[in-house]
């Protein structure tokens, strides 16, 4: 029975590193996009995406956010591929912990989304 539940752990363990170390390629990708759309900055008209004026504001601000949340994931994904590695509660805690606060913030920008759709 032990070694049943020994095999199931393991199991875990090596799906967490796989499902989060594929979002920290992701995020690590995410962000380096991002920064290349940041400082070239005729990269959205070379690839005609959208006609936008490239002294907007609000891609700046745009962009801005998208690096913090490029970021958050990429160390939420390394936090919890080091905690399942080397089983280290202290880190599987605060992945467990980011993860919630992340599902709140999306909730919260949700609504907000749904009660200023209008405006």
């Amino acid at each position: 029975m032990s070694s049943c539940v020994y095999k199931v752990c393991n199991f875990c363990k090596l799906l967490v590193i796989i499902i989060n170390a594929i979002f920290l390629i992701c995020g690590i990708g995410a962000l380096g996009t991002i920064i290349w759309f940041r400082i070239d900055k005729n990269m959205i008209k070379y690839l005609n995406l959208i006609q936008v004026d490239q002294n907007n504001s609000v891609i700046y601000t745009f962009s801005c956010i998208l690096i913090v949340v490029s970021v958050c994931f990429t160390l939420i994904s390394f936090l919890a591929c080091c905690g399942a590695w080397k089983e280290s509660k202290c880190f599987i805690s605060l992945y467990t912990i980011s993860v919630v606060i992340l599902i709140i913030i999306q909730i919260f920008a949700a609504t907000l989304g749904a009660i200023f759709y209008d405006q």
